[in-house]
């Protein structure tokens, strides 16, 4: 667990480009990363780390030149070297300025524990790093000495590996040129002049070729030339665009509906499993009526289950890259439409065959005439009643 925890530096000084200041106090509590951090005393050993800006450990400004435990040993102070970069120059000048004035120690925290009010208390953690910061923890604890030279910041810095001299002497600090500051653009506001780039697309091939390359950059050179040919080539070559189309689409074939299912009774499918059952009632308690003092028949209440499979439905349709480039947003309405009515039927004519299979068919032949069919009504119904205690309220019929 790493803990970022703000302090305040005590001292930075602008001749020996240093900044020291209190890196950590015990048993105080103090604003981490993680909320309420309590260090307990000797939970964090001094060691030789980098000053990063800000917790960025990408932009290192200074190292560790010295580190140790306060007299009484309720804190640790360090004093930082900063390296004669732009960055370490300028954070020497705000900590010198009280603008980023603060010290957070960086720490993975290897015991810790907490109190009644939340409070992490720290046993042990290693000490991996320190940010110089705007927001310290403790008021208390401030720059109190920063150290840099007014040597001029060389144009290039020495890099790991490279020869240092370390000698130096003291040189009258030169003149400070006259420079006037750069304007400053901002990219929210337009360029004051704009002139449509000068497009390679100046026939079929080259109008292809550059359409792939932004289909595989959309960023590049090529999406915004064909962009601007697209224009073009709508008034003056209109062969190149695809067939205007209608938004109404002529579908005799996708209306289907679940008749059988909205015919029956339905619930809510379990939320997991591949089988599920319903309960019931095999057998009820007879009533009758009973002659004062007589006899009462007793007649257990039987149950059983009904085992349900899960069936799953699924669909696919595959669209090509053209289709999906060149259709209008109705197109996808009307395909999902599409699909939701294959689903619709194949939903249907898998219940209607469950029902056609496991029903109790009336008995005896029906003519197709409307007598027939007033008879097989009559007959079911009372089939209906018989086995259920209700009345049927729907009839299917096949479309044959």
């Amino acid at each position: 667990m790493k803990v970022l925890t703000p302090f305040t530096i005590t001292a930075a000084d602008s001749e020996e480009r240093t900044i020291t200041g209190q890196i950590v106090q015990f048993d105080t509590p103090a604003n981490a990363s993680t909320g309420k951090v309590l260090f307990k005393s000797g939970s964090l050993i001094p060691a030789s780390v980098k000053l990063n800006l800000e917790h960025d450990s990408k932009r290192p400004i200074g190292k560790t030149l010295s580190m140790e435990l306060a007299p009484d040993g309720k804190s640790i102070n360090a004093t930082f070297k900063i390296s004669k970069t732009t960055a370490g120059s300028d954070a020497i000048q705000e900590a010198m300025d009280g603008l980023r004035d603060g010290f957070s120690v960086e720490a993975n925290v290897s015991d810790h524990g907490f109190n009644e009010d939340g409070t992490m208390v720290v046993n042990s953690a290693t000490l991996v790093g320190v940010a110089l910061t705007h927001n310290p923890a403790f008021d208390e604890a401030r720059v109190s000495h920063v150290a840099a030279t007014t040597e001029p910041i060389p144009e290039e810095t020495p890099t790991e590996g490279d020869a240092v001299d370390t000698t130096t002497e003291k040189t009258e600090a030169p003149a400070v040129e006259s420079v006037e500051a750069s304007q400053i653009v901002h990219a929210n506001k337009p360029a004051p002049y704009f002139t449509s780039p000068r497009s390679p697309i100046v026939n079929l091939g080259t109008w292809m070729e550059h359409s792939i390359k932004a289909k595989l950059n959309p960023m590049s050179d090529s999406a915004l030339y064909v962009a601007a040919a697209n224009d073009d080539l709508g008034t003056t070559n209109p062969a190149f665009n695809p067939t205007r189309q209608l938004a109404e689409v002529i579908n005799a074939l996708s209306n289907g509906t679940r008749g059988a299912i909205d015919a029956i009774s339905r619930g809510t499918l379990p939320d997991a499993g591949l089988q599920f059952e319903i309960p019931k009632i095999s057998q009820i308690a007879v009533v009758d009526p009973v002659a004062e003092g007589g006899a009462v028949t007793n007649t257990g209440i039987e149950s059983a289950f009904i085992s349900v499979p899960v069936t799953r439905f699924a669909g696919r349709n595959i669209l090509t890259t053209e289709i999906i480039d060149r259709s209008s947003p109705d197109f996808f309405n009307e395909l999902v439409r599409i699909m939701g009515s294959a689903m619709a039927f194949a939903q249907n004519k898998y219940v209607a065959n469950q029902i056609k299979t496991d029903s109790n068919r009336v008995a005896g032949t029906y003519a197709n005439t409307a007598a027939g069919l007033i008879g097989y009504v009559s007959d079911a119904n009372v089939a209906v009643y018989s086995g259920t205690q209700r009345f049927a309220r729907n009839i299917l019929v096949s479309p044959g």
